[in-house]
C-alpha cells in the first residue's frame, strides 16, 4: 500500500496517524507543494491521498491549492481514497463543489464532537462516543458538498466530519493531533501573538482517548483501502 501525504506548512508532521502506519507497514511520502515538489497529477502509484491542515485558506489565490484542487478531482475520478484533515478536509468540500467560508467563531483548543445520526453505521464515526472531545484548530468552515453523509457537529461548527461515496472522509477537527505536534502549533503561534489563541490549552488534556480513538479510526480507514 502508496500513501501520499500533503502537508501545507514547514514542520507539520502526522501526529498520531504514523505509528498507525508505521504498525501496518504503509509506505507514505510527504508531498509539499508549497515548497516545489515536483508533483501536478495524480500519482500512478497512489492507493490513498491524505491532506493535512494549514495556516492559509483554500480560498487563498495559491497556484499549488490548485494543483491540489486537480489532483482531488483525478483522485475522486479514479475512485482513490482520500482523507482530509482540516484544510484538507475543506479543500475536498471545495474540490465537490462545496463552500468554504470564516466560521462563526474559531475553535481552538479542545471541543466536543457530537456524532450525527448516520455515525452510527459509519466505518470511522462509529468509534466516537457521544460527545467526543477533539482538539480543534481553525476559523473557517465547509458547507456540506451534495451527496456527501453528514457525520458530526460542534457547538458552534455545523459540519464537522462528511463522508462522500465509501471511501472518502473531510474531518474538520485534528484527530491526529498528539501533544507534541499541539506544543509545536502552541509554540509557533505564540511567536506570531495571535490575540485568538486560548493561552491555557493543555496538549495532554484528552490525550489518551484521542490516540487511542486516533488509532481505532485511522485503522478502519486503512482497512479500506
Amino acid at each position: 500500500m502508496r500513501l501520499f501525504v500533503f502537508r501545507h506548512d514547514p514542520g507539520d508532521s502526522m501526529g498520531f496517524l504514523l505509528p498507525v502506519l508505521e504498525t501496518r507497514n504503509v509506505h507514505w511520502s510527504y508531498v509539499d507543494l508549497w515548497a516545489g515538489s515536483q508533483v501536478d497529477s495524480l500519482p500512478s502509484e497512489a492507493d490513498g491521498l491524505i491532506f493535512l491542515g494549514g495556516s492559509m485558506s483554500v480560498n487563498d489565490d495559491l497556484p499549488w491549492l490548485r494543483t491540489e484542487t486537480s489532483i482531488i478531482d483525478q483522485a475522486l475520478r479514479a475512485d482513490i481514497p482520500i482523507l482530509g484533515i482540516c484544510l484538507g478536509a475543506q479543500l475536498l468540500a471545495k474540490a465537490l463543489r462545496g463552500r468554504v467560508g470564516p466560521n462563526p467563531v474559531a475553535e481552538i483548543g479542545w471541543f466536543a464532537i457530537n456524532p450525527g445520526p448516520a455515525a452510527a453505521t459509519d466505518p470511522l464515526l462509529r468509534h466516537f462516543r457521544d460527545p467526543e472531545p477533539v482538539f480543534q484548530w481553525h476559523r473557517e468552515t465547509f458547507s456540506l458538498p451534495d451527496g456527501a453523509v453528514h457525520l458530526a457537529s460542534s457547538q458552534v461548527c455545523a459540519n464537522q466530519a462528511f463522508r462522500y461515496g465509501a471511501r472518502n472522509y473531510g474531518f474538520q477537527f485534528h484527530l491526529e493531533a498528539s501533544p507534541e505536534v499541539i506544543g509545536a502549533w502552541l509554540r509557533a503561534d505564540a511567536r506570531c501573538g495571535d490575540p485568538e489563541v486560548p493561552t491555557a490549552i493543555d496538549p495532554f488534556q484528552h490525550a489518551a482517548r484521542m490516540e487511542a480513538l486516533a488509532k481505532e479510526v485511522f485503522n478502519s480507514w486503512l482497512d479500506m483501502l
